[in-house]
């Protein structure tokens, strides 16, 4: 059955890769048939079976990775009655920690539970004793299969509009080796969730949907509760719980005044009426142990031999069982004692969970809070710190305690050594905590804590056991740190002090110093001799020194040959971002009003609203080109037909399950150094102009499939395209293009130019990098510039415009394109070395052809300026 619809690139990039919060998949399952008691044949929910499985593969080998307490929770799991444990299952899927209730829950799963829903909930939550064996409902006979909603949505079905959809955070943990919290400890072993006698008001309340909220309110009385959203609503009626009014007496304190006009004597605040009404509402409430969760996203990490912490459970398994992926045909073997003890485990699931909640804090401040209710406007107000600043301090807070950890682990490698291959390297707790030090030097640059973060990278290059690939990264790092902030002497330490003693230029000797480093190290990648040694060149240049002192310069970046047009800019609110990340939705027209923020948007040949890269494809299919807006995607597809073979061969612990789209190790140093010699050998055959049958070989196999592979866009490219793309950039050029993403897949998929333009009947292709006004060229852009250069492809730098008249307008308007969100650094034609540049240096602004140049065509029409230096004049075409 061939898929429908591809994951996107940030999924399949992932072994645990999600879906889009909002996604619904239809699919009928493969359910195994069963025989009852009474011999009729019935269907098992695939989600009960793949539970199942994934419990019988992992106890058959790997037992000792779990407790006495959590293989008895297992087995009681296997005790529990098929409704209970479907019922479990769709939980489980849910967002954590997320009250549910029976209203809700019947909604959703009437067709599958029917009238045992409450049963199965009250023998989930220990509060009745759990049916006979002869009361228990089978599930439904197999006469007639219905497709099965596969309900990924992680929230519940009754929830409204405005309840968070998004999947819960990654687990927080406050000590970084091997705490006690790691041993699951159930409240009761008996129960798998909590029932509703356990839930607070609020709880409860952020239960109820918006329109079930605005009942409860209307009989409380709380004003204009029709005009309230549903976070006000619920902050109103926990006041009118608590809001109840007093009375003084003679004899001592004030007292609270209990108005009871219900017959039952229990309730006796307004706060135990208001559950009453909320409870008739709802019905029931359930929960999922939290320990539960736990337990399970536990028992995925042993089985899928995950090396990210996904919030999303078993989700490959889900969708290959659905018929909604289709993996690639590939050996796997389950290396046995991956983890040699339990312990070593705990410490590596430990670090998962830091490792998750530290991204999720520096990669998820950007969605800027947006409070609701006056209580929670008013909290956001008091903080003086932005949500970017608070969020890197919190990702410190969690490294530091990871540092130490990394430390004692670090130790004990150097003394006793690693006895892992070096494929199972990677499922080592010293290697995750190695990223994390690593991710949270983000987060010291983001606080402007340059010392420390000069102390972690050194640390990180003392030593070289995990993730040496990176080692290149880190020297760059360190040198511009030097650079920028080593003058004052202030990131210095003693050590550094004592090489330059009363040197003035003590910080560029050390910057020098660490480059040189860098480029002796053999673990540093071609990529980043690139940018270690145009930095290199900027350091010697500020020394002034002598030529026979200078370092003997292997690469020289070279640069694209730049072409220009003008058009229409589209300045109205349609094409501004919303009102809550921009105050300003209009064209300004003076310095006072807040600038313009966001993309650029242009009118196309028609009329039609473009962005700036549609603009530029719109430009050279005029010129006689194919074009796509493609960045990374077409180097990934085209590395992926062409390395199909490799990227699944049998390597040790490369394949771990079937529900893989790539080898764990692909974005870890050892993918290209355990595939070393079937990878130079394929880089011959491809530069040699063995490409295409390789490309025409794997489309004509996989296509049809559907087979997802990382980085594979089978939506993206046809087969006709794809073969003619490869043809027109030639065996040179795909054979560096897969070199890079070979050495580090991780690191360069992002980069690469915007625009692919092709012309079969020429045999030409090229690569085009789109700026819009005020935007210009990053170091990852500059390098792969450098390298599809050097491998014979065309480059161009595509500048967009305004025309005179648009641009006569808008001069107030050239601050906001300058702090735009597309990023500004200076001329290419000059020394880039923006990271020197002081905070309050505006950019520098590039020239633009004047109005009254003859050559130039106006009146709509396009002009077309065509640089071959930056030293050369612009001359029109």
């Amino acid at each position: 059955m061939a898929r429908r619809s591809t994951p996107t690139d940030a999924a399949i990039f992932q072994i645990e890769d999600s879906l889009s919060a909002d996604i619904e998949l239809a699919a009928v399952a493969e359910n195994a048939l069963c025989e009852g008691q009474n011999g009729n044949t019935f269907r098992e929910s695939m989600y009960v079976g793949i539970l199942k499985d994934i419990l019988s593969t992992v106890l058959e080998e790997e037992r000792y990775l779990f407790s006495e307490q959590e293989l008895s929770a297992f087995a009681r799991f296997g005790a529990l009655t098929y409704e209970a444990q479907y019922l479990l299952l769709r939980l489980s899927l849910r967002k954590e920690g997320q009250w549910l209730s029976f209203s809700g829950l019947d909604k959703s799963y009437h067709a599958d539970l029917g009238p045992h829903l409450a049963s199965a909930m009250h023998e989930l939550c220990g509060t009745v004793p759990p049916p006979t064996e002869t009361s228990s409902r089978k599930p439904k006979a197999a006469a007639k299969p219905e497709p099965e909603v596969i309900d990924l949505t992680l929230d519940s079905d009754d929830d409204d509009d405005e309840a968070p959809i998004r999947p819960a955070a990654a687990v927080s943990t406050n000590q970084p080796g091997l705490p006690d919290a790691a041993e699951i400890t159930l409240p009761n072993t008996s129960f798998f969730a909590q029932s509703d006698q356990t839930a607070t008001l609020a709880e409860l309340l952020r239960c109820m949907n918006k329109d079930q909220l605005k009942q409860v309110a209307v009989q409380a009385l709380i004003a204009k509760a029709s005009t309230k959203n549903r976070e006000e609503l619920v902050e109103s009626l926990m006041t009118y719980a608590s809001s109840q009014s007093t009375l003084s007496t003679a004899n001592g304190p004030f007292k609270q005044l209990q108005l009871n006009f219900y017959a039952d004597k229990k309730l006796r605040t307004q706060s135990d009426i208001l559950r009453k009404k909320i409870m008739e509402i709802l019905g029931a409430c359930i929960k999922v142990q939290t320990d539960v969760m736990s337990l399970l996203r536990r028992l995925q990490i042993v089985f899928f031999r995950a090396t990210i912490f996904s919030v999303d459970l078993f989700l490959p398994s889900i969708l290959s069982r659905a018929k909604r992926r289709n993996y690639p045909k590939y050996t796997y073997t389950r290396t046995t004692h991956i983890f040699p003890s339990r312990e070593r485990f705990l410490d590596y699931e430990n670090a998962l969970k830091i490792e998750g909640e530290i991204d999720s804090l520096l990669d998820g401040y950007g969605f800027m809070y947006q409070p609701k209710s006056k209580k929670a406007k008013a909290h956001a107000e008091a903080i003086s710190t932005t949500p970017r600043q608070d969020a890197a301090q919190r990702a410190k807070e969690l490294a530091c305690g990871a540092w130490q950890r990394w430390d004692e682990l670090v130790a004990d490698a150097e003394n006793e050594g690693l006895d892992e291959h070096p494929c199972l390297a990677r499922f080592h707790p010293g290697h995750v905590y190695t990223r994390i030090l690593s991710t949270s030097c983000r987060a010291l640059a983001l606080l402007k804590d340059h010392k420390a973060e000069v102390r972690c990278l050194k640390d990180l290059l003392s030593q070289t056991i995990w993730r040496r690939s990176k080692r290149g990264m880190w020297y760059e790092r360190l040198a511009l740190l030097y650079m920028q902030h080593g003058k004052n002497g202030k990131i210095i330490d003693d050590e550094d002090l004592a090489k330059y003693a009363n040197n003035g230029e003590r910080y560029l000797h050390l910057a020098r110093e660490t480059v040189l480093n860098g480029l002796a190290d053999s673990d540093t990648h071609l990529v980043h001799r690139l940018t270690l040694e145009n930095r290199l060149q900027r350091i010697e240049n500020k020394l002034k020194l002598p030529k026979e002192d200078r370092h003997n310069y292997l690469f020289k970046l070279k640069k694209p040959k730049t072409v220009s047009f003008t058009g229409t800019r589209i300045w109205d609110e349609a094409s501004s971002p919303s009102k809550a990340k921009n105050q300003s939705t209009l064209r300004p027209n003076s310095a006072a009003e807040t600038p313009w923020t966001g993309k650029s948007v242009w009118a196309g040949a028609h009329g039609q609203r473009l962005s700036v890269e549609e603009l530029a494809i719109e430009w050279y299919s005029k010129k006689g080109f194919k074009a796509l807006h493609s960045e990374g995607r077409v180097v990934t597809s085209l590395f992926a037909l062409l390395f199909w073979d490799i990227l699944f061969t049998d390597v040790p612990g490369a394949f771990e399950t079937k529900f893989q789209s790539a080898p764990l190790d692909i974005f870890h140093d050892t993918f290209y150094a355990s595939r070393r010699d079937l990878i130079e050998e394929r880089l011959k055959r491809i530069s040699s102009g063995g490409g295409r049958a390789l490309i025409e070989e794997v489309d004509g196999r996989e296509r049809e499939r559907q087979s997802v592979c990382i980085g594979m866009r089978w939506d993206k490219f046809s087969r006709h395209d794809i073969v003619e793309i490869g043809d027109c950039l030639g065996g040179p050029a795909l054979a560096v293009m897969c070199r890079i993403l070979c050495e580090d897949y991780a690191e360069r998929v992002s980069g690469v130019p915007d625009l692919l333009a092709w012309d079969p009947s020429k045999n030409k292709a090229k690569f085009i990098e789109v700026k819009g006004p005020g935007d210009q060229l990053r170091d990852n852009q500059r390098m792969w510039i450098h390298c599809l250069r050097n491998a014979g492809v065309e480059v161009e730098l595509c500048k967009v415009a305004e025309d005179a008249q648009d641009r006569s307008r808008s001069q107030s308007a050239k601050l906001g394109d300058e702090s735009s969100g597309e990023e500004s650094e200076p001329d290419l034609g000059k020394s880039h070395e923006d990271d020197n540049l002081p905070a309050s240096t505006p950019p520098r602004k590039r020239p633009r052809p004047s109005p009254s140049t003859p050559s130039a065509k106006r009146n709509g029409k396009i002009m077309e300026v065509v640089i071959d230096s930056p030293r050369k004049r612009p001359r029109a075409s």
